[in-house]
């Protein structure tokens, strides 16, 4: 599945690492064999947003697992005003300000401040709210655990599919997924860490961001169109992922991007992180991480 997330960069990365050139001649071919230099291609050359490009989060190093942005569709040559979706890779090399993980046909650099490491080594309990990624498909993920009978290998309900009964790709099709050792991260309630929701207001309405990456003044946020914002931190509130949420709550809900105000819930399930309300047309289907008390 990765290899169509990052069709859209595939020309850049196909040049980047030396494709198109010529073979050499046979007589080349026949001189002592020389070592092979690695092709790195580098898919940001500029970095767009106010932020530090090369502040690491911690846990970053050779070998770990992490969750990088991919353009969605390539629509304009402004990174800034990309769709990013973020995808899982196993780091190779850390560098001060890049980092390098294998791509499909060379090694692929990218800056650090948009890498955000997995825990190599934690475990879960029930109900803890994780980082992830979907391990039979594709794509960054946050999950709640369903059974930690495997505290290091918990199954779990994903929170970022679609709610929806005819989908392969829906949350209900893809319930109780037991994850990997060392693939995860646990998202403690009202830490400031990369995966919480944020809310921010923009243009007088309050919006969800995702955390990428934050320093003590500012976060690199993913809004819920795939665009990469900077925003001030001092104006951010952390959505708790251990909200004690009830049938009847009156709450704000995500709407059509912003969050809409005085809506109440008419059922909760916990277990698997998940809620609904009447939006005025149909009952709808929320996660805890897009409810706000």
């Amino acid at each position: 599945m990765k290899k169509i997330v990052y069709l859209c960069a595939a020309s850049l990365m196909f040049a980047a690492c030396g494709g198109g050139q010529q073979q050499g001649s046979q007589s080349q071919t026949q001189e002592q064999p020389k070592k092979e230099e690695v092709k790195v291609a580098k898919i940001f050359k500029t970095f767009p947003w106010d932020f530090p490009e090369g502040l690491k989060t911690p846990g970053l190093e050779a070998g770990c697992h992490v969750l990088v942005p991919s353009i969605v569709y390539s629509t304009t040559e402004n990174l800034a005003e990309e769709a990013y979706v973020f995808v899982e890779e196993t780091i190779k090399n850390v560098g001060d300000k890049a980092s390098t993980f294998a791509g499909d046909t060379c090694d692929v650099e990218m800056p650090n401040s948009l890498i955000i490491p997995l825990a190599k080594n934690q475990t879960a309990q029930v109900g803890d709210v994780l980082l992830t990624w979907w391990q039979s498909g594709w794509g960054s993920q946050r999950a709640i655990v369903t059974d930690a009978t495997d505290p290091a290998r918990p199954k779990v309900a994903y929170l970022d599919l679609v709610w929806d009964e005819e989908s392969s790709s829906s949350a209900q099709k893809n319930m109780d997924q037991q994850l990997e050792a060392g693939t995860f991260t646990v998202l403690k309630s009202k830490e400031w860490q990369p995966g919480q929701n944020v809310v921010f207001k923009i243009d007088g309405k309050d919006e969800i961001f995702e955390i990428i990456n934050l320093n003590d003044s500012k976060i690199l946020g993913l809004r819920y169109d795939g665009k990469i914002h900077v925003l001030d931190r001092s104006q951010c509130s952390i959505i708790p992922t251990d909200q004690q949420l009830k049938a009847s709550d009156k709450v704000k809900v995500r709407g059509l991007g912003t969050l809409d105000d005085n809506q109440k819930l008419t059922k909760v399930d916990a277990k698997i992180g998940r809620v609904w309300y009447n939006d005025g047309w149909s009952e709808t289907c929320r996660t805890i991480l897009e409810v706000v008390k």
